[in-house]
């Protein structure tokens, strides 16, 4: 008889905890649109995922290396605090909401927004982003290689967001800069280790502009109008 294959999200996260009692890699195929997986992943752990995940994916992470090869849900990494989650793919809403530090990077497109309240961290977006990419930002930083939504950075407190196309529109407290040689150093970087997309020459870094907020306080100050 053949072996039940794992279909619901608890099934298949039992089987990845009971890996790492003897590996720290787990490798898990065939994914089809599960909630849930991978969540709270500890440091020093490597999880490659192959198929569209649900919501959630890859939540919580503490420190683990996590790519999946496909497209993820709503809200991927929420709330994660290190490590490295990579989705060679498309993502919905709420990516890296909360998060608090690692680094989240997107191969697509982000439907929706990104960073909302996020506190520390890098989340690269290697095409399009929603609207109010940035939302309530505390901290961190967020690159699109690629346009941006309406109300980039509505009300966002501290941080940055790059960009290399235009956004839709700025929100409240949200001022369009071009980019200082720091800023192209730090892009530099990032690009050296995640390789965006439509940059082949790294002079076209400069291209890139920035989204910092007008003042730290933004719900305690004059509205723009």
């Amino acid at each position: 008889m053949a072996e039940k294959k794992p279909v619901s999200p608890r099934e298949i996260n039992q089987l990845i905890w009971k890996r790492f009692e003897t590996s720290r890699d787990v490798h898990v195929s065939r994914l089809t649109g599960q909630h849930c997986i991978a969540v709270g992943i500890p440091g020093g752990k490597i999880v490659q995922v192959e198929g569209d995940s649900g919501d959630f994916f890859g939540a919580l992470n503490d420190g683990a290396s996590i790519t999946l090869n496909a497209n993820a849900g709503r809200f991927c990494g929420d709330s994660m605090f290190g490590g490295e989650l990579i989705v060679n793919g498309d993502t919905g809403t709420g990516v890296g909401q909360y998060m608090r530090g690692g680094v989240l990077v997107v191969k697509g497109d982000c439907k929706g927004t990104a960073g909302q309240f996020m506190r520390n961290g890098t989340i690269l977006i290697d095409g399009r982003a929603g609207k109010e990419v940035g939302k309530y930002m505390m901290g961190g930083e967020i690159v699109i290689a690629g346009d941006a939504g309406e109300r980039t950075g509505e009300n966002m407190m501290r941080g940055t967001i790059y960009i290399q196309g235009e956004p839709a529109s700025l929100g409240l407290n949200a001022k369009l800069l071009k980019l200082g040689p720091e800023d192209i150093e730090r892009l530099r970087h990032l690009h050296k280790q995640y390789k965006f997309r439509k940059i082949r020459d790294e002079e076209l870094l400069a291209e890139f502009q920035k989204v910092v907020p007008e003042t730290s306080r933004p719900l305690t100050g004059e509205v723009r109008k």
